[in-house]
This record gives structure tokens, sequence and C-alpha cells, in this order.
């Protein structure tokens, strides 16, 4: 697994996928404690498990579906 992480909403997120086959990518987020109490989408971290075996050897796209 590689991970990558992006910032963002952390309540925002609806499913993490990768965009040339459309596997679905395992993912975590994260916050402060104090974001999470006094906001309801917080800005924290989005940390997505990547395995290699979807990792193209010249670009890798991975598409992270937004709730709007």
């Amino acid at each position: 697994m590689v991970p990558v992480a992006a910032k963002l909403w952390v309540k925002s997120q609806k499913s993490v996928f990768i965009l040339a086959d459309g596997t679905t990518l395992t993912y975590t987020s994260r916050c402060a404690i104090m974001d999470s109490i006094l906001n309801s989408n917080p800005l924290g971290e989005l940390t997505i498990d990547v395995p290699e075996s979807v990792i193209n050897p010249y670009v890798t796209v991975i598409c992270i579906d937004i709730d709007s």
C-alpha cells in the first residue's frame, strides 16, 4: 500500500476510486478535536490507501467524489 494524503472537508467525501478502472480505495479521515466539535464539516486530512497493483507507471488519477 502507498498512502496518499489530501486536505479537504472531512465529512464531504462520498467515495474514493481510481479513474482508469473504477477500483474503490479505502481511506480514513482525521481533524482537530475542537474543529470536529465546533464545525459540522471541519477541514482535515484524508489518507487514501493505494494498492501498488493499481499504480500506473506514467500517471495514476485518484478521484474523490465530494458531496456538495
